[in-house]
Order: structure tokens, then C-alpha cells, then sequence
């Protein structure tokens, strides 16, 4: 009898356990995406979050790997990858390996990446919607473990700067009142 209350007792802390760690991955998975989600805004002061930097072509830096690259959807709708110095200036890519899946997960596009110019450019363009999850599988060398950034691709122009959203970096979500002529003085 003090066997099983003993397997029982374990299974539950182990359960536990399990339980919180997931909850704890979760949390922080949502609050590295806030800009992405509106309803989960980051509530630092504005001096304490990162800033986010313009990609030389108007598309996402990505600051996950080293060098950054900007992810960039082309008027035609494919996408070109342009990795980044630390200046900001686009360099040639080496041996980096990217491929992408997003939209519909019951019907996904999966694209790869060739190299084109000083960049890379994907084999197919993107569905023509507005607002796309994206998942980018980045391999930084041959053996290294794969770095994923997902994000979503929205498409629309953001009302504040000259960028699309998935490549804003003014803040408007957190400043909203400010651009929409709500902002109270006191």
C-alpha cells in the first residue's frame, strides 16, 4: 500500500512540475512576441525596451542570430533575405541555411531559400493574404542547432511610419493614443 501511494505521490509532483515548466515556456514565448499580439503589449517604459532597427530595404531585421538578416516581402510576393553587419549594411551570406512555413496550418506553404545577388531569395512567392503566421528555420552553420523566429506577416501599411507592420519599428501599438488624436494632456 505505501508503494502505491508512493508511485501516485511521485506522479503527481512529476506531473506538476511538467505543468509549471510549460507555463512558464508559454509566458515567455508570449512576451518575447508582444508587438505581434496587441492585447499582450509590452508594459516597460519606453527607455527600457529594445529598439528595433529599420532593415536597409524597408523589411524585419531579425536580431536572433549573427549576422542579423532583414526579411523582406518583394512586390511579387517572395521573400529575400539580406544578412546585416553590425553597421547595418547588407553583406554576402555564407553557409546559412533558411527555409519558412506559414499560413493555413491545415494547408501550410513551405518555401526555401537560393541565393541571389547578396542575398537569398525564395522559391516560391507567399500566399496573397494579409496577416500570415510565419515560422523562419534558421541554420547559422552546418551542426549548429536550428534558431526559429516566428512572427506574424501582416501585410498592411502601418499608419505611422513607412513601413509595413510586420516591419514597423515606431511603437504604435504602445503609443497608440499618441498617433490616433486620443492623447490627454494634464
Amino acid at each position: 500500500m505505501k508503494t502505491l501511494a508512493s508511485i501516485i505521490l511521485t506522479s503527481l509532483f512529476s506531473f506538476l512540475f511538467i505543468s509549471c515548466s510549460s507555463e512558464k515556456q508559454a509566458i515567455a514565448e508570449r512576451d518575447s512576441h508582444a508587438h505581434d499580439n496587441p492585447s499582450q503589449a509590452d508594459n516597460r517604459p519606453d527607455s527600457d525596451r529594445p529598439k528595433k532597427q529599420a532593415g536597409p530595404n524597408g523589411g524585419r531585421v531579425v536580431t536572433s542570430i549573427q549576422p542579423h538578416l532583414e526579411f523582406l516581402v518583394t512586390d511579387s510576393g517572395y521573400v529575400q533575405i539580406s544578412y546585416l553587419d553590425k553597421e547595418g549594411n547588407i553583406v554576402e551570406p555564407t553557409h546559412q541555411q533558411i527555409s519558412l512555413i506559414g499560413g493555413d496550418r491545415s494547408n501550410p506553404t513551405e518555401l526555401s531559400f537560393e541565393r541571389s545577388g547578396d542575398g537569398l531569395i525564395s522559391n516560391a512567392a507567399l500566399p496573397s493574404e494579409n496577416n500570415i503566421p510565419i515560422i523562419l528555420q534558421i541554420l547559422a552553420s552546418p551542426g549548429d542547432e536550428p534558431i526559429q523566429e516566428k512572427f506574424n506577416l501582416n501585410m498592411n501599411k502601418c499608419p505611422v511610419c513607412d513601413y509595413n507592420e510586420y516591419a514597423c519599428i515606431c511603437g504604435h501599438e504602445e503609443n497608440k493614443h499618441e498617433h490616433d488624436g486620443s492623447a490627454h494632456s494634464h
